[in-house]
């Protein structure tokens, strides 16, 4: 009879298996500062602008903690620019330790001790567990472990035990970075794994365009707003801002002005002014339409690039909150909430955000005397999923003051009734300003 020979092989070990096989597994410290405008990412800002390098800071270590979780060794974030506080808000329960003071060098010493030991920065767009798993092998039987990057320093670096030497003269964000620590490092065992490339400079973007953030303007239809709309402006520090005018009879467009916005004036009707105040932004990704009496949360930009990282997602928006403290708030925010998120219908004070290409997809807002907001949202949805943020913005209360909160909420359902029953959106704006 013939012989028969099989061939096969060896399975491939995964990454956590070799952790787990380690004597000693290496802890793995992440350096990091926090997304505040100004200071992160600074030879960013010139390129993006000091929101979108934040912004960009962000995505970066938050894509690094993410992928350095998989390595399945003992994960530390060591970090600058923040308290424990707000690091532990933004990124979660980790375990958190500040770099302290003293230069590059002397920072990542104090996180090498005790040895054996790992950092990494939260700049490398590439990074991926697999290249940490390869230094944490290489450690096993070398004394010093560097990851070259293309700049002339090193993604990471690693040692069985704390090595002062090896920062001695080093020049930190020169060229020879590498090839100074290489030098300190003689006499002992050198392992260097795989070259990779740091995202530091604005040279460095047009390697990573889809990492580069969605830059987002916004738009404030305004009609006789000159009590609200300095302040709406100035909370908007950073980001390019349209007011449009819809033929205020007061200081609005003036006020505007000065605050450093864009005016442009169109016909009165809140989706001409919009479309309107859309033409006007130059060169963003994202609108986002926003009323004078709202207020958006803090971390709102964030909030909007995470929703439409989601290529399903067409349009997004905020929870709904109301700035009045009676119950019947809360009421009006569980019912406008709950819809926003189980039928895809938020109103316009929820702040409507989409890309721009979406935009230009819908034609824009309907030349409608009422309910342009909500006719939008429904025709998005024909081309994606509406997505609520977990965040939400805040909402003057003084459409439901001047009426009542259940009258106004009444009205507001019987318009949409109105609307679905297909009723002439000339009749149903007539209905509405009667009830005023």
């Amino acid at each position: 009879m013939p012989r028969l020979a099989i061939f096969t092989r060896f399975p491939i070990v995964p990454d956590y298996v070799y952790a787990l096989s380690m004597t000693v597994m290496p802890r793995l410290a992440i350096f990091t500062r926090f997304p505040t405008p100004g200071a992160a990412k600074a030879r960013l800002v010139p390129a993006l602008g000091a929101a979108d390098a934040a912004a960009l800071q962000r995505r970066l270590t938050e894509n690094t903690l993410a992928e350095m979780k998989k390595t399945k060794l003992p994960v530390e974030v060591w970090t600058t620019g923040g308290s424990t506080d707000a690091f532990r808000e933004w990124l979660g329960p980790h375990h958190y330790v500040d770099q302290g003071s003293g230069d590059l060098g002397a920072r990542m010493l104090r996180a090498m001790t005790p040895g054996p030991a790992l950092v990494v920065g939260s700049d490398i767009p590439d990074l991926r567990a697999a290249h940490v798993m390869a230094a944490a092998r290489k450690l096993a039987d070398h004394d010093v472990v560097l990851g070259p990057a293309e700049d002339g320093g090193y993604w990471l670096i690693g040692t069985n035990k704390p090595q002062p030497e090896l920062f001695d003269n080093v020049v930190w964000g020169g060229a020879d970075v590498l090839s100074k620590t290489l030098s300190n490092a003689k006499g002992l065992k050198v392992g260097l794994a795989e070259r990779l490339a740091d995202l530091d400079t604005p040279a460095d973007l047009a390697r990573w365009p889809h990492i580069v953030p969605l830059k987002i303007g916004v738009v404030i239809p305004a009609l006789n707003e000159a009590a609200l709309i300095e302040d709406a402006i100035a909370r908007l520090a950073g980001v390019q801002v349209v007011v449009a005018d819809g033929g205020s009879k007061d200081e609005t467009r003036k006020i505007a002005k000065r605050a450093g916005a864009i005016v442009v004036t169109s016909t009165e009707g809140r989706g001409m002014q919009q479309n309107v105040g859309a033409e006007a932004l130059g060169g963003v990704d994202v609108i986002l339409f926003l009323h004078a009496d709202t207020v958006l949360p803090n971390d709102w930009q964030n909030d909007v690039r995470v929703l439409l990282a989601r290529p399903a997602v067409s349009l997004g928006a905020f929870r709904l909150g109301i700035d009045h403290g009676q119950r019947h708030a809360r009421i009006v925010e569980w019912g406008s909430n709950l819809r926003s998120r189980w039928l895809g219908l938020p109103y316009g004070d929820q702040a409507l955000f989409l890309r721009r290409e979406t935009f230009n997809k819908l034609g824009g807002y309907r030349a409608l005397p009422i309910m342009e907001d909500f006719d939008i949202v429904r025709r998005s949805r024909r081309l994606g999923r509406i997505a609520l943020a977990k965040s939400r913005v805040t909402t003057s209360a003084r459409r439901w003051t001047q009426r009542g909160f259940f009258w106004t909420t009444l009205v507001n359902q019987m318009m949409v009734i109105g609307w679905m029953l297909k009723l002439p959106p000339e009749k149903l704006a007539g209905f509405y300003r009667k009830t005023r």
